[in-house]
């Protein structure tokens, strides 16, 4: 059956999905900062770098790698559930191969599989957010993680990496 508008639906159902994802961390950072800065000075903890430029800029990025972390899982999901027509069945099966079977390939059969695994690459995003960074805790060049991150992005359908990574960080595939 022909389904015309298929794509404006998907796109919708994206949107939501980033709209909702947004508003979630933007109160999970608004809570989180609220409780740390009530807590810090019982600890003996300054807070004097958190409010500096740098200290700002460095939690804008956190949360921008954040959000788009969980914009990526959440389109793997989606992405999932719509060709596995089950959710549940979809978010089982992306969870048990990120978490099981990309550890159990890593740890017992390929020593090497961190480097070219989706889900290691996500977390190697996620963790350093250029590729830059990925090439170095990865040991490969920027143009070998350039390639391996484009085809992430295109098997999940997401337009930036930092989609690929919201997925990921959505799923509790990565850190």
């Amino acid at each position: 059956m022909r389904q015309p508008r298929r794509s404006q639906f998907l796109c919708g159902k994206f949107l939501a999905l980033a709209a909702f994802i947004g508003l979630a961390v933007v109160l999970e950072i608004v809570v989180s900062s609220a409780v740390a800065f009530a807590l810090a000075p019982g600890r003996g903890i300054s807070t004097g770098a958190w409010t500096s430029s740098t200290g700002i800029n460095d939690m804008l990025q956190a949360t921008l790698h954040v959000f788009l972390a969980s914009v990526g899982f959440g389109m793997i999901g989606a992405a999932a559930g719509v060709w596995l027509r089950s959710p549940g069945v979809a978010i089982g099966a992306a969870v048990a191969y990120v978490v099981a079977i990309e550890g159990i390939i890593v740890a017992a059969v390929w020593s090497n599989g961190d480097r070219w695994l989706p889900g290691q690459l996500l977390s190697a995003l996620a963790r350093g957010g250029s590729s830059t960074k990925v090439a170095v805790v990865l040991q490969r060049s920027v143009n070998t993680v350039n390639v391996h991150v484009k085809s992430v992005m295109r098997k999940l359908g997401c337009a930036t990496r930092y989609d690929a990574i919201a997925i990921a960080r959505e799923h509790g595939l990565v850190d």
